[in-house]
């Protein structure tokens, strides 16, 4: 979602991510500036954990392994939606125009992830997501 009044409901969001993750680190946190230098930051509380890959919840999945046929969009920026533009890619902090091509160029540079079971983590992001609803809902 673009960064603009009235963008978000103001309803608090917890956003977890794996510092292996499909979603970069960073580029939550550049999104996250972004609405910030807007003027209209999103009501999102980031929480990494290191090391972390993708379905770390999952039992299922048993141990980490690489999924080489997977496509993610971990090395493309950030598609917005926009009121006034429509899809925006969202560049260095600044909104650009959608791409088709440059946006299956990045896409094509990003097949094949890691995603596995973490009970660690698990009990870690459990633990953070139920003090996150208790801050929140029991106002």
């Amino acid at each position: 979602m673009a960064a603009a009044a009235n963008a978000y409901t103001g309803a608090p969001i917890l956003m977890m991510v794996g510092g292996n993750d499909t979603l970069p680190v960073a580029k939550a946190e550049s999104y996250l500036a972004y609405t910030q230098a807007s003027g209209h930051p999103a009501p999102i509380e980031l929480v990494t954990y290191a090391g972390a890959v993708h379905g770390w919840t999952v039992p299922s999945l048993g141990a980490a392994r690489e999924y080489p046929d997977l496509a993610s969009t971990r090395n493309c920026p950030f598609a917005l939606v926009t009121p006034r533009s429509g899809l925006v890619l969202l560049v260095a902090g600044r909104e650009h125009p959608f791409d088709d091509g440059s946006w299956e160029a990045c896409i094509l540079d990003s097949i094949g992830y890691v995603i596995g079971y973490d009970e660690a983590v698990r009990v870690q992001s459990t633990t953070t997501a139920i003090a996150f609803l208790k801050r929140h809902l029991l106002r």
